[in-house]
């Protein structure tokens, strides 16, 4: 749970940031970098007789 706040802190600050600093959106950035961090990835499974590939289209990875 702590590194899901630490990931979710980071983001919120680079939402700030990228707002040019503008005060008063903090929670606005703070649930924007939640729905970000938690939402889950779509994912592409296919599976052969020998093989299962799984493809996570747009992940991100730290």
């Amino acid at each position: 749970m702590q590194e899901i706040n630490n990931l979710t802190a980071r983001r919120a600050c680079e939402l700030f940031e990228s707002s040019g600093f503008a005060h008063g959106h903090d929670t606005e950035h703070w649930h924007r970098a939640e729905r970000e961090i938690l939402q889950a990835a779509p994912l592409e499974v296919t599976e052969t007789e020998t093989e299962l590939t799984v493809f996570c289209r747009g992940a991100r990875v730290r």
